[in-house]
């Protein structure tokens, strides 16, 4: 809906000529409806109102009026020639809602305090610009929201007493060319200093906190909020620590490194102060030397959140609490007074992609207070530390003044290096020495890949190799520690991530840690790097109502938290994309920018999260890789028409997240989320355009602060939740983002003892012969091998007899982790009724209803309800529609969504009002049928009942809708009602994919306990769980039992006593089970849908069956009742 969308800002800039008249003439008019190409449509955005948001009984659609711009602020400057002519501005609004109120000011004189937009209705007001305000021969407009989403201007006119057309100008991009930023010294962290035992000591551990009158002890790294302290905003809470300096680190450089304080802090070291810094999830330094003594020093480090730099990132916004404290590791180093002051190696190979030019940029620094003389020499060390042989690998002496420096580039031939890509993570080590007096004073050991990006055309090379990225974002997510996360968490995650055959991560939406990216340089992951820049005039961060994003001031501050991302961790060879901002509006500050992050780092490409096509949030970017967002279904095939650029799905596949209250209810809808991903992936995978993407997200995004309160986004990682345990989504994920994929699964059948597979490979770099591929045979086990390379297809032969019931394969990567396993079932599956001895069933009628029996068995059925009364089984038959719910559980807006503990489960109730208007029946040799016809409040059908000799029980519905109704079910069918001991639930279904993890709630057959737990929140506060995440419990029964069971062979419900309900069928139904109260409720569903969140909507669109007058809801369900002995 437009009145929830805040977009850009105008800004425009005009001569005025110098005709005179009293007379107002229009001299420039901009309609939203016919501008076309015009300045305003290059500047904002454009929009047309639908039906549904304005009726045409309201507005015709015919009227031109119905398409806007709009903006959360217009600023609008002129530049003035000719002064002795007078002017208006005249703008015509059009709100689809009445909260807006609308303030026009000329150089800071109010032309109107509010004007009222009605809804529905244009409205055209005409502004007199004050004599006074240009007078100088400049003024500016500025059209300010004061309440409502937006401005929403369907046409503005400048008049004038003068004739001449006005002229834009473009003086914003003088200004913006007279900001920029230099990023500070960051030192690489030495591995030797000549006569210090250890130059690197570690500050991380308990300090004392303090802010007014809140005092105590605080883990660093870690957030204040998430350990229990609060902070008003912007204000600036005490952490203080001691340390003793080593006695060797004397007459050494002292750096003290942050690698990263949420959002500004001032360093004071014994009560001096060493410097200040803004920004968090970066890595900067300060140089402690002139505060540092002998012995035992005191650190306090001043630290306030909520800043500018959190406010342009939405850092706490995001994280709906607020984000503040040291939340990485706090080191200090010492370096010789001669010291290195940067290492920067960069790979490029030649035209043949065999040997390489390593360039090392360097620079060396005299700290010291006299000259010296020193020299550099590098050494590459291959994976198992042998030395390769490299010429030309020193740097010849240098003599340094004080304060002087000498920086430079050496250019190293390297034969044949071994590469480095995802498939084949393989590192050297640089060794960087710093030598003076014929000794090494320094030495500095750091990872390196050789790898080089290419873009030609759509595609991205990595090593001349086009490349599919395929991957998930990634939040640092500490469920009880927030944004601050430790070191084997980081480490964890990468490996998690791999073995979801995840390639790519995108660090959304902030600079990665140290520690994850040097997991993902020796675990093989490509990562995008993002700037902590989200939201910039964009609806989702209401501070873009206050201020103008073209506004050059924020390019200083665009540049630093992308400097400093690239500064602090270009030397990983897993990054491969700089992002520059998350779902922001392109300017020309971003074209800045973009052409000053190219100049500091010109290996690597950038990109720019906006909507390369469509009409919301596309200004035409010149980032290097094009990006859209949740493209849906039909953006494979979009990304055909650019051949300029590849095109990333920087965020697409979003998880079944704000239906809140219908995950919590139903967590099937999880695991159903990955047929799309699978047919998404499938398609993205072959279009050429297509760069790949990454699913939105990868781990729960959910925070248990210390007073129970839990906050946060919500539930939408695809691999894990915040404890770090597999989620349903999990194994679709591993599965659609599979390198080795059996195209003919379903369809192989061994033939002459030979099993022909067609194998795609799917990886971008390996041949499957580098892998190992086992295959069990009815427990038999054998390998195989195959020699087809990367991006192509072959076959496999497997030694597989003609009568073998099932095959498992496994293929295990290359890098040692299993990364795709199949099961075929050669014999045939599907449903086994157990064979019981023939009982006739006798009917009797009488003026009450019928009775119908079978041995011991009997049912009785009430003319005038049409129940049976003595049976609870089939005494509590009713067809139920479960609709649709996108319902998010009226939770506190982020933007648009936040999390609340107190969301609670459906309890869907079956159709109610239930007259029955007539009962019939009959009985053969074989069987005997009752037939109940009514109607619900909008159903009118019957139900068939066919009870068979051998115990079977067969009913069959059939009700039609008999009045209008807006219901969107996303399931439907026959519900049965039972006592509240029946919490047993065993069953076998046809799953999507052909082997599932033990625990997944999709798997093919379980045995399952309901386990119901009252939960006073949505989940348990600040408790960490202990099972696997289906064992997770509600009123309802724990995740496993209360989740659709999809494609049912059969689902049988039991209680203690052996008392038991079987369903059997052929795999087109599915069944749900969960306790209502002292009920349990079974339904078996013709209809099964996925999930309601409006972001995966569109993937479901053509399964949708919404309810209409005439609708058909039938069915048949074959069942058999065991009581107990």
């Amino acid at each position: 809906m437009l009145k929830q969308l805040h977009c850009v800002s105008i800004v425009l800039l005009f001569t005025i000529g110098s005709a005179y008249s009293q007379e107002y003439k229009t001299v420039q008019n901009y309609g939203a409806a016919d501008c076309g190409d015009c300045l305003l449509t290059r500047l904002g955005q454009v929009y047309t109102y639908t039906q549904q948001e304005i009726p045409a009984d309201i507005l015709p659609v015919s009227r031109k009026e119905r398409t806007i711009f709009f903006s959360g602020r217009m600023s609008i400057p002129f530049a003035v020639t000719d002064v002795r002519s007078k002017y208006q501005l005249k703008l015509t609004y059009l709100s689809d809602s009445k909260d807006r109120k609308i303030k026009v000011v000329a150089d800071g004189a109010v032309l109107n305090a509010a004007v009222a937009l009605p809804y529905g209705k244009a409205l055209t007001v005409t502004y007199d610009i004050p004599v006074a305000a240009y007078q100088d021969g400049a003024f500016m407009f500025d059209i300010i929201a004061l309440s409502g989403a937006n401005i929403p201007v369907s046409r503005l006119e400048i008049l004038s007493t003068g004739s001449k057309p006005l002229v834009y100008k473009d003086v914003l991009a003088e200004k913006i060319n007279t900001q920029s930023f230099t990023p500070d010294r960051l030192s690489p962290v030495p591995a030797l200093v000549a006569n210090v035992k250890s130059p690197v000591l570690s500050l991380n551990g308990t300090w004392d906190f303090e802010y007014k009158t809140q005092q105590g002890k605080i883990q660093v790294p870690g957030e204040w909020e998430m350990q229990g302290y609060h902070v008003d905003s912007a204000q600036h809470a005490s952490y203080t620590t001691s340390f003793e300096l080593p006695a060797d680190w004397k007459d050494k450089r002292i750096k003290l490194r942050f690698d990263g304080v949420s959002s500004h802090c001032e360093v004071l070291l014994n009560g001096k102060l060493l410097g200040t810094h803004e920004g968090g999830f970066v890595i900067f330094e300060m140089d402690a030397s002139p505060a540092v003594k002998a012995g035992t020093n005191k650190l306090e480090v001043r630290v306030a959140s909520l800043t500018i730099s959190d406010k342009l990132g939405c850092v706490s916004q995001y994280a709906a609490h607020t984000v503040g404290g040291i939340l990485r590791k706090v080191t200090l180093t010492a370096l010789p007074e001669l010291n290195i002051a940067e290492i920067y190696p960069q790979v490029r190979f030649d035209e043949h992609f065999q040997h390489a030019k390593l360039r090392i940029d360097y620079q060396v620094l005299n700290e010291s207070k006299w000259p010296g003389e020193v020299a550099l020499k590098f050494i590459l060390l291959d994976r198992e530390g042998k030395e390769v042989s490299i010429s030309g690998n020193s740097v010849e002496k240098k003599n340094l003044r004080p304060a002087m420096d000498f920086k430079g580039s050496l250019n190293l031939a390297v034969h044949q290096p071994e590469k480095w890509d995802t498939e084949h993570p393989y590192l050297y080590t640089l060794v960087s020495r710093l030598i003076s007096k014929g000794r090494v004073i320094q030495e500095n050991r750091q990872k390196l890949g050789f790898r080089q990006i290419d873009i030609r055309g759509n595609q991205f090379f990595v090593n001349n190799k086009p490349i599919k990225l395929h991957g998930a974002n990634r939040h640092d997510i500490s469920t009880l520690g927030g944004r601050s996360i430790s070191e084997a968490l980081n480490r964890k995650d990468a490996e998690l991530f791999r073995n979801a055959n995840c390639n790519y991560i995108r660090t959304s939406h902030y600079p990665p840690s140290e520690e994850f990216l040097a997991a993902c340089d020796s675990l093989g992951m490509f990562v995008e790097a993002e700037a902590a820049i989200t939201w910039v005039e964009h609806h989702a961060s209401p501070i873009w109502k206050e201020w103008n994003y073209l506004n050059p001031d924020f390019v200083p501050h665009f540049l630093r938290a992308n400097f400093e991302n690239i500064r602090g961790n270009r030397n990983h060879p897993s990054i491969v994309i700089w992002s520059i901002a998350n779902e922001s509006r392109w300017s020309p500050l971003w074209d800045k920018v973009n052409k000053e992050v190219k100049k500091y780092d010109p290996l690597r490409p950038t990109a720019f999260h906006d909507q390369t096509y469509g009409g919301f949030n596309n200004a035409g970017s010149k980032a290097d890789i094009r990006n859209i967002h949740y493209p849906g279904l039909g953006g494979p095939e979009q990304t055909d028409k650019f051949t300029d650029r590849p095109v990333l799905f920087g965020e697409y596949c979003h998880v079944q997240t704000y239906n809140r209250l219908e995950e919590v209810t139903d967590p099937y809808v999880r695991a159903d989320w990955g047929r799309m991903l699978h047919q998404m992936y499938n398609k993205m995978y072959t279009h050429q355009a297509c760069l790949g993407g990454a699913i939105w997200a990868g781990i729960d995004d959910i925070f248990h602060k210390p007073d129970s309160t839990i906050v946060g986004y919500g539930p939408w990682g695809s691999v894990l939740d915040g404890w770090r345990r597999e989620k349903p989504e999990f194994i679709s994920v591993r599965k659609s983002y599979a390198p080795f994929v059996i195209t003919n699964l379903k369809e192989a059948r061994p033939k002459n003892g030979v099993l022909l597979l067609k194998i795609e490979n799917r990886y971008n770099f390996a041949n499957l012969k580098e892998g190992q591929l086992r295959y069990h045979v009815d427990g038999v086990s054998k390998s195989a091998t195959m020699d087809i390379p990367a991006r192509s297809s072959g076959e496999l032969e497997l030694q597989v007899p003609e009568n073998a019931k099932v095959v498992n394969i496994t293929f295990t990567d290359p890098r040692g982790f299993v990364t795709q396993e199949e099961q075929l079932i050669l014999s045939a599956a599907g449903t086994v009724i157990p064979a019981e001895s023939n009982v006739k069933v006798k009917l009797k009628k009488s003026a009450e209803g019928v009775v119908l029996s079978r041995g011991a068995q009997k049912y009785t059925f009430d003319k005038t309800t049409g129940r049976v009364t003595d049976n609870e089984v089939l005494g509590g038959i009713a067809m139920m529609v479960v609709p649709m719910n996108g319902d998010d559980g009226g939770a506190p807006h982020i933007a648009g969504n936040n999390y609340q503990r107190n969301i609670k489960p459906i309890r869907y109730q079956p159709e109610g009002n239930w007259k029955t208007s007539m009962l019939s029946s009959s009985a053969d040799k074989e069987s005997a049928t009752v037939t109940v016809e009514g109607s619900y409040k909008y159903l009118k059908g019957a139900f068939n009942y066919k009870f068979l000799a051998d115990g079977t029980i067969e009913i069959e519905y059939h009700f039609k809708v008999m009045d209008t109704v807006k219901i969107n079910p996303r399931q439907w069918g026959l519900a049965f009602e039972l006592p509240s001991g029946f919490q047993h639930l065993n069953y076998s279904s046809k799953g999507y994919w052909s082997v599932y993890p033990e625990n997944d709630i999709a798997r093919t057959a379980g045995d399952i306990q309901a386990r119901p737990v009252h939960q006073k929140y949505v989940e348990a506060a600040l408790q960490v769980p202990v099972g696997p995440w289906a064992a997770d419990a509600n009123d309802l029964g724990s995740r496993d039992f209360r989740s659709t069971k999809a494609n049912i062979y059969h689902a049988r419900l039991s209680n203690d006593k052996g008392d038991q309900l079987t369903v059997y069928s052929d795999g087109t139904q599915s069944a749900r089970s969960w306790i209502d109260g002292n009920k349990t409720r079974f339904l078996i569903a013709e209809l099964n849908g996925g999930g309601s969140d409006g972001f995966f909507e569109s993937y479901y669109s053509k399964e949708r069956r919404p309810l209409k007058m005439g609708s058909e809801l039938k069915g048949k369900i074959k069942l058999k009742l065991e009581a107990s002995k």
